[in-house]
C-alpha cells in the first residue's frame, strides 16, 4: 500500500519518504465488498463517487493536523465573539495550510503541509514603510526547497521590492 524509502543526508540525518501505491490499493479495494452511498451528486460516475467517498479520510487527517503539531497553551474563552474569532482564525490557518500543500502538489512537489510549515519556521522578511507612503519589502533568499516552494505558490522571486506612492497632502505644503 505504501512505498517507503529511508535515506541519509550528507550531515547524517535520516529522512523517510513515502508514497501511496494507488494500484495496490485499487486491487485491494476489490475485496472491500459493497457500499451503499447516498448523494445529491447525480453527474458523478460510480467510480468517481466511490473515489470521493474513500478519500473522506483526508478531512479527518486535516482535523488531526489541526489538533496535532501546533502546540499552544490552553485558552479559556467565555465570550461567544472571542470563541468565534478563535475558530475563524484556526480555520483560516488550516485553509492556508491546505492551499500551500495543494499548490505544491500541482507544481509536482510531493511535500506535506506540515513539511512546508517546517521549512518556513524561521523564515522572516521585513517591510519598511516611509512617511511618504513608499515601502521597501525585503525577503530572504531562502534555501533551494524554499525557492521551489515560492515558485510553486507563485510568490515573486524578487528579494527586494520598492513601491512608491504619491506623497500625503500634508507633505506637499
Amino acid at each position: 500500500m505504501l512505498a517507503c524509502v529511508v535515506s541519509s543526508n550528507d550531515d547524517g540525518t535520516l529522512s523517510l519518504n513515502w508514497k501511496r501505491n494507488d494500484d495496490v490499493i485499487r486491487e485491494a479495494a476489490f475485496l472491500d465488498g459493497k457500499y451503499l452511498v447516498y448523494t445529491s451528486e447525480g453527474e458523478l460516475t460510480n467510480d468517481d463517487l466511490f473515489e470521493r467517498f474513500k478519500s473522506r479520510d483526508r478531512v479527518e487527517k486535516r482535523i488531526s493536523t489541526l489538533k496535532g503539531p501546533v502546540v499552544v497553551r490552553p485558552i479559556f474563552l467565555h465570550d461567544d465573539d472571542r470563541i468565534l474569532g478563535l475558530l475563524f482564525g484556526t480555520m483560516t490557518a488550516l485553509l492556508l495550510y491546505g492551499l500551500a500543500e495543494l499548490l505544491a502538489h500541482r507544481s509536482g512537489l510531493q511535500i506535506t503541509g506540515e513539511e512546508i510549515q517546517k521549512q518556513f519556521r524561521d523564515y522572516s522578511g521585513s517591510v519598511i514603510v516611509f512617511e511618504d507612503g513608499s515601502q521597501v519589502v525585503a525577503l530572504p533568499q531562502g534555501n533551494n526547497l524554499q525557492r521551489l516552494l515560492h515558485q510553486a505558490m507563485n510568490v515573486t522571486n524578487v528579494a527586494r521590492r520598492i513601491t512608491v506612492r504619491s506623497a500625503p497632502a500634508h507633505l506637499d505644503e
